[in-house]
């Protein structure tokens, strides 16, 4: 009888780790999802994807950044000639 209650502790441990893996997967599963896991390992694995996505960045990284010294350019010869004498000016 001894034995008996053991095999049936030894099972009920059993039951409640992998019970407890079964929580713990669908928890990680959830995170996954949450994080979009799949679509990351997609573009990661495809060195098409990868390629296309770092050419657009690159370009609009450099739209963006001509913008900006467009407008500083700008905006620093508009102030400087307010700034100057009438006879110093360049915009007359």
């Amino acid at each position: 009888m001894f034995k008996w209650r053991k095999r049936e502790q030894k099972e009920e441990e059993i039951k409640q780790k992998v019970n407890f893996l079964s929580l713990s997967i669908d928890k990680l599963r959830e995170l996954l999802e949450e994080g979009n896991f799949v679509e990351l390992t997609y573009i990661l694995g495809n060195k098409k994807e990868i390629i296309k996505r770092n050419l657009l960045a690159g370009i609009f990284r450099g739209i963006g950044i001509r913008y900006w010294c467009y407008c500083y350019y700008c905006y620093t010869c508009y102030f400087a000639s307010k700034n100057c004498d009438f006879e110093y000016s360049y915009y007359w």
